[in-house]
């Protein structure tokens, strides 16, 4: 969604007095106390719209330095007067910069209609209700690195923020489901349960920040030193990944981040490879289910991650080239849309076929285990009813007398003779012995039969639950795989390899390459991406949207931008005295590399002798 750009001005004396204004019921947050400030107008700075709307509202705008303090996205509020950061409603979110000035003393504005009245205050005791941009930037004044790290991770500051020596940018550590890695040709799976939990994130603390992975998965060192460029300070959890807040310390990848759009991608190690479970696709690529990592040994900055999932590069938060994203996602959207799921790439239908046929197979599992346990619950009520029946019998035959007969069945007696025989014996104690042990023996074998029935009915309750769990998760990932960007159409890689070739040469006078396209990345897409890295050696163009321009119009821009571009690397105005750019071109026919250097007050300079012309010869004889 595109946003509605603003700024305003913090007027503050030496002894920390500001100047606030207080809304009228024209507009949002009515009866708040705010700085002066609006929106901006078409082709119009920030600090311009700072100044104008100032000039606007007081009547006049100090003269002075001023220094961007703050900047924030929030959304617009509703007429309820709620803040507008907890109830949002529809309409453009608001991007505001607030600019700290220095004044000598207090003044006295002249109000127009827009504010109902105006204060000078303490701005540790601002007067209240206070609007909310207005309290974010008060707190700025005071914040440490922890503190804006904080309002960075809460969305009351944007990413990147500079302090001191250091600046403060968001990064995504990882992600969770399921993404493709394109230079393993497989499928990964990362387990939410795993990495959205309070554990890894302090496994996060102090994870070192490099500029491209190293050769190894591990760095040693010397990688250490070569490429560490800052650390993660503030893990965090958003949404279904894992974020952070990095201090980031060298110059150059403070340019890059504010520049480029640029990812991240995680150097995670498995000791025990048996943690992570491989199944092999028909296409020679594989599903990969990883485990718990055993070591999170570096976090790289790179041009594309594997957890942006196919799209465009997502992985670092930074406000001077989101909108940019925003747009190419929203472009994106739309043509995937228009696409349908008709155009699924085939290496994804190969990849939801044998999902399907894991789903039957686990079906006819699950319908094997119920038929096993229908029979164990069957064998343990014939168990307990043949339990029973023997009860019954002995205790039958305990109301039975030999001699007397069953009173109850009217069974005769017996005559004397077998009345003799039937005669019972003297009671024998080892007899009664074995009797009572018999007894115990069965008790424990029934109580033992019935534990092992109910271990075996909780194994096979576990066994279940854990294949509805494989089933969901896999049920989860042919959701995500059918959402991933499909593949690059040939016309497509055609084009944007023709783009990379012409742009080459280009690149290489900068001790540089044309990066490869994106996955994902449209043709267009990739030509201003391109084009974009050397548009400020454009005079006429480096203030130029290239989001705006597309057809023939972008291929005159694009061609501009190239030979100027070749111009400034042969004749730099941006280098020291001294200095020397290093530019290295090939015969694109023979390869054969030719290398040349250009500067300007050079010592080689100092040596030149100055140059003569010949104005006449003398042929005469003798003539010396």
């Amino acid at each position: 969604m595109p946003t509605t750009k603003a700024a305003g001005i913090l007027f503050i004396t030496p002894d920390r007095q500001a100047l606030f204004l207080k809304r009228g019921a024209g507009g949002d947050h009515p009866g708040e106390w705010c700085f002066p400030g609006g929106e901006s107008e078409p082709d119009e700075t920030l600090e311009d719209t700072a100044t104008r709307e100032t000039r606007e509202e007081l009547g006049f705008c100090p003269r002075g330095e001023r220094i961007a303090l703050t900047r924030r996205i929030y959304p617009n509020e509703n007429l309820s007067g709620a803040p507008a950061d907890t109830v949002p409603i529809e309409g453009e979110p608001v991007d505001f910069t607030t600019f700290i000035q220095e004044v000598k003393a207090t003044f006295a504005p002249r109000l127009n209609g827009e504010h109902t009245g105006w204060s000078w205050a303490d701005v540790d005791e601002p007067p209240e209700p206070l609007h909310p941009g207005a309290r974010v930037a008060i707190r700025r004044l005071s914040m440490d690195e922890l503190g804006i790290a904080e309002a960075i991770r809460d969305g009351d500051l944007v990413s990147p923020q500079r302090y001191e020596n250091i600046t403060l940018v968001a990064l995504r550590i990882t992600g969770t489901g399921v993404a493709y890695r394109t230079a393993h040709e497989e499928y990964a799976f990362r387990d939410p349960s795993i990495y959205l939990t309070q554990e890894f994130l302090t496994r996060c603390q102090g994870l070192p920040v490099v500029m491209e992975h190293p050769a190894g998965t591990k760095l040693d060192s010397e990688g250490f030193h070569d490429r560490i460029v800052g650390t993660i300070m503030l893990p965090y959890i958003r949404n279904d990944e894992v974020w952070g807040i990095a201090k980031i310390f060298d110059d150059f990848t403070r340019e890059l981040i504010e520049t480029d759009r640029l990812s991240t991608s995680p150097g995670v190690v498995f000791r025990d490879p048996s943690v992570n479970e491989k199944t092999s696709l028909d296409d020679g690529s594989a599903l990969l289910l990883e485990g718990k990592p055993s070591l999170l040994d570096h976090l790289a900055l790179c041009e594309q991650g594997v957890w942006d999932k196919g799209g465009i590069a997502r992985g670092v938060e930074s406000i001077t080239n989101g909108d940019q994203a925003m747009a190419d996602e929203k472009e994106n959207m739309k043509k995937e849309e228009a696409r349908g799921d008709a155009d699924a790439g085939q290496k994804i239908d190969k990849f939801l076929t044998r999902m399907d046929a894991a789903f039957e197979k686990m079906d006819s599992l699950a319908a094997r285990m119920d038929a096993w346990e229908e029979k164990s619950r069957k064998d343990a009520e014939m168990m307990a009813d043949k339990a029973k029946k023997d009860a019954a019998d002995c205790k039958l035959d305990a109301g039975k007398d030999p001699i007397a007969g069953d009173k109850e069945s009217g069974e005769p007696k017996m005559d004397k003779s077998k009345k003799d025989a039937a005669a019972p014996e003297e009671p024998d104690d080892e007899d009664e012995a074995k009797k009572d042990k018999a007894k115990k023996d069965a008790a424990a074998m029934m109580d033992k039969s019935k534990k092992d029935d109910d271990m075996m009915m909780d194994k096979s309750k576990k066994d279940a639950e854990d294949e509805a769990r494989k089933d969901s998760d896999l049920r989860k990932i042919k959701a995500q795989l059918a959402r991933m960007p499909k593949s690059h159409e040939d016309s497509d890689y055609e084009e944007m390899a023709e783009q990379q070739a012409r742009w080459d040469s280009v690149y290489a006078a900068f001790s540089s390459r044309a990066r490869a396209p994106l996955q994902g990345e449209s043709p267009l897409e990739y030509r201003r991406a391109l084009a974009r890295q050397m548009q400020r050696h454009s005079p006429t163009w480096k203030d130029v949207d290239l989001r705006t321009l597309t057809g023939d119009a972008m291929a005159i821009v694009e061609g501009q931008i190239r030979n100027d571009a070749a111009l400034a690397a042969r004749q730099p105005v941006d280098l020291p005295d001294g200095g020397l750019r290093e530019v290295v071109t090939s015969d694109p026919v023979t390869g054969r590399r030719t290398v040349n250097f250009y500067g300007k007050g050079t010592i080689f300079g100092a040596m030149n002798r100055k140059g003569r012309n010949v104005v006449g010869m003398n042929f005469k004889q003798g003539a010396a």
